[in-house]
């Protein structure tokens, strides 16, 4: 320790003086990670064909897989939830106009979480079937929430690997 007293920086052992050595057999392009949930985060724009990307140009085109499921995890919990409420309609108090709307309605409102109170459950089990379907419609609409982010950062990194080549 011939540093007259000083003490040696904490970051010199971090960092490397000599500067990476270039191989002739690399390639020049960078790789930019937005998102590591992104499926083309880990392939070169030759790899993955993105001059024969066939994507819709307009939103009523072909959907994307995702929202396919997505729409039909919508349609089983919305039927589920008409059949479970429409059977318990008896034990849900409040201004009742028809029963198949009701029980959608409660069903579309509980998911929502928004409990508007002209519809209200009046025994535990209409109360725990509520309860049932608040958790799952909260755990739906976050999947749904993660799917379309997933697709739109998909779509900005196809943009980005454009633009840079």
């Amino acid at each position: 320790m011939a540093s007259n007293g000083t003490n040696p920086s904490l970051l010199s052992g971090l960092v490397d003086p000599t500067p990476p050595k270039s191989n002739e057999n690399t390639s020049k392009i960078r790789r930019y990670r937005r998102c590591k949930s992104a499926p083309t985060a880990d392939f070169l724009p030759a790899e993955i064909g993105l001059n024969n990307l066939q994507r819709s140009a307009s939103i009523f085109g072909k959907p994307h897989p995702h929202y396919l499921r997505m729409a039909a995890y919508l349609g089983v919990y919305l039927s589920a939830g008409t059949i479970c409420f429409y059977s318990v309609k008896s034990q849900i108090t409040g201004k009742k106009t028809n029963g198949i709307v009701d029980s959608i309605y409660f069903c579309i409102v509980t998911m929502t979480t928004v409990g508007y109170g002209d519809l209200v459950p009046n025994s535990v089990l209409a109360k725990l079937l509520a309860c049932a379907f608040v958790f799952a419609g909260m755990g739906l609409g976050g999947i749904m929430l993660s799917k379309a982010a997933d697709y739109l950062v998909e779509k900005q990194e196809i943009l980005l690997i454009k633009a840079l080549t």
